[in-house]
């Protein structure tokens, strides 16, 4: 909590310690309607955060990232990557708790505002992504050895 004089009174600020978190079963249960709602608010806020820091600079930083990677997935690479996400996002809250431990104890000379966005989603449809039966295999070291033997 955090407290300003304001006018005669103290304001108290208060932030919320724990994210409120939607689990898969709950997830699966809620309408569609409501989950198209959510996306769009969540992606609309996003894209606002993302796109205001982009142009006040916060992916000049050398170790920011930014990356899209269209894949295609199994059902069991699919299950693999999304455990993989929910790990990557407990770990992100446990350093940001280090973090905020460190800069109490601190000037906050070191503190960086920083934003993680997350996603994992179905691609729509995409003619100029053909499926993986379609695509081209491309020669690995060993098929091109295999090649030159012919």
């Amino acid at each position: 909590m955090e407290t300003r004089p304001r006018r005669g009174a103290l304001e108290h600020y208060y932030r919320a310690e724990e994210r409120p978190v939607l689990t898969s079963e709950a997830w699966e249960k809620v309408p569609s309607i409501v989950k198209q709602a959510t996306i769009r608010a969540a992606l609309a806020q996003m894209s606002g955060h993302v796109n205001d820091a982009a142009l006040a600079g916060g992916f000049e930083r050398s170790s920011a990232h930014l990356s899209r990677s269209p894949m295609v997935l199994d059902k069991r690479g699919w299950d693999e990557l999304a455990i993989k996400f929910d790990r990557l996002l407990a770990d992100c809250e446990r350093i940001a708790a280090a973090s905020a431990q460190r800069l109490a104890a601190s000037d906050h000379a070191d503190e960086l505002r920083a934003m993680a966005v997350l996603m994992l989603f179905e691609a729509a449809p995409d003619a100029a992504q053909p499926s993986v039966a379609s695509r081209p295999r491309r020669a690995t070291r060993q098929s091109r050895a295999q090649a030159g033997r012919r």
